[in-house]
Parts: C-alpha cells; sequence; structure tokens
C-alpha cells in the first residue's frame, strides 16, 4: 500500500532516460550491421 511507488518510478524513467535513447541507437546500429552482413553474405556467397 505504498504511494511512493509510482513517484520512484518516474524518477527511475527520467535518472535513467538516457539509457533508453542508447539502448535504442545501439540496437538500429546492432540491426544495420546484421543486415549489411546478411546482404554481403548474399552477394559475395
Amino acid at each position: 500500500m505504498s504511494v511512493k511507488a509510482p513517484q520512484e518510478a518516474d524518477g527511475s524513467i527520467r535518472r535513467y532516460g538516457y539509457v533508453v535513447a542508447e539502448v535504442k541507437r545501439i540496437g538500429i546500429l546492432a540491426g544495420a550491421i546484421v543486415l549489411t552482413l546478411i546482404v554481403l553474405s548474399f552477394i559475395l556467397g
């Protein structure tokens, strides 16, 4: 019955908001690299 839980969650989101942006950027980069490797494997293979 803690009322502070949502406020703490909001604080965590604000505190670690930059992490979400970085994870998205890393995910997009990793996806692009994997896609490039797949295309190259079809071209060279």
